[in-house]
């Protein structure tokens, strides 16, 4: 993903995914949300995949991110799944 991009769709698999799910991306080793980045929704498909629409605005730093999928009182994360790139 770059800054500036929009509704960006992006497929997540893993396990135990349920309706209500929440994504969140989160700055590798920190923890902290990242910075600039929008999910618009996230769309459940089945168990193991949901479908998420975000968007990066202009002056979203570089980044590498962790994912988190927060389904109710449970939570799964994957480390450096994702990132911001420099701006081209």
């Amino acid at each position: 993903m770059h800054p500036g991009d929009t509704e960006v769709e992006v497929t997540l698999r893993g396990r135990g995914f349920a309706p209500g799910a929440r994504v969140e991306f989160l700055i590798s080793d920190t923890g902290n949300p990242a910075q600039g980045l929008t999910v618009h929704s996230v769309d459940f498909v089945d168990a193991e995949t949901l479908k998420v629409s975000l968007s990066a605005d202009a002056q979203a730093p570089p980044s590498i991110l962790d994912v988190r999928v927060v389904v109710g009182q449970r939570s799964g994360s994957g480390t450096e799944l994702f990132g911001v790139a420099s701006k081209s």
